[in-house]
Protein backbone atom coordinates (compact mmCIF):
# COMPACT_ATOMS: atom_id res chain seq x y z
CA UNK A 1 0.00 0.00 0.00
CA UNK A 2 2.80 2.35 1.17
CA UNK A 3 4.76 1.65 -2.10
CA UNK A 4 1.55 2.28 -4.30
CA UNK A 5 0.69 5.49 -2.83
CA UNK A 6 4.15 6.34 -3.40
CA UNK A 7 4.30 5.83 -6.85
CA UNK A 8 1.36 7.64 -7.47
CA UNK A 9 1.75 10.56 -5.40
CA UNK A 10 5.39 11.43 -4.35
CA UNK A 11 7.32 10.22 -7.14
CA UNK A 12 6.61 12.85 -9.44
CA UNK A 13 5.61 15.30 -6.67
CA UNK A 14 2.77 16.22 -5.33
CA UNK A 15 2.50 19.36 -7.61
CA UNK A 16 3.33 17.55 -10.84
CA UNK A 17 -0.27 14.92 -9.58
CA UNK A 18 -2.32 18.60 -8.34
CA UNK A 19 -1.46 20.11 -11.69
CA UNK A 20 -2.34 17.61 -14.22
CA UNK A 21 -5.08 15.91 -12.58
CA UNK A 22 -6.88 18.22 -10.65
CA UNK A 23 -5.92 21.58 -12.43
CA UNK A 24 -5.96 19.60 -16.03
CA UNK A 25 -2.93 21.34 -17.04
CA UNK A 26 -0.64 19.63 -19.37
CA UNK A 27 2.91 21.19 -20.86
CA UNK A 28 2.38 23.31 -23.68
CA UNK A 29 4.01 22.19 -27.02
CA UNK A 30 6.74 23.60 -28.81
CA UNK A 31 4.73 25.99 -30.99
CA UNK A 32 2.83 27.39 -27.75
CA UNK A 33 6.39 27.40 -26.14
CA UNK A 34 8.66 29.14 -28.95
CA UNK A 35 5.21 32.02 -28.69
CA UNK A 36 5.69 32.75 -24.68
CA UNK A 37 9.16 33.33 -25.13
CA UNK A 38 9.57 35.37 -28.26
CA UNK A 39 6.92 37.65 -26.36
CA UNK A 40 8.48 38.01 -23.27
CA UNK A 41 11.88 38.68 -25.64
CA UNK A 42 9.93 41.59 -27.44
CA UNK A 43 9.37 42.92 -23.93
CA UNK A 44 12.43 42.48 -22.48
CA UNK A 45 13.88 43.84 -25.75
CA UNK A 46 11.49 47.34 -25.39
CA UNK A 47 11.85 47.92 -21.77
CA UNK A 48 15.57 48.24 -22.42
CA UNK A 49 15.22 49.98 -25.09
CA UNK A 50 12.93 52.61 -23.82
CA UNK A 51 14.76 52.60 -20.54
Amino acid sequence: MKTGIYNKYYKLGLEHTINKHYLHLHRPDVQTDIFYLTVIGAVILTSILLG
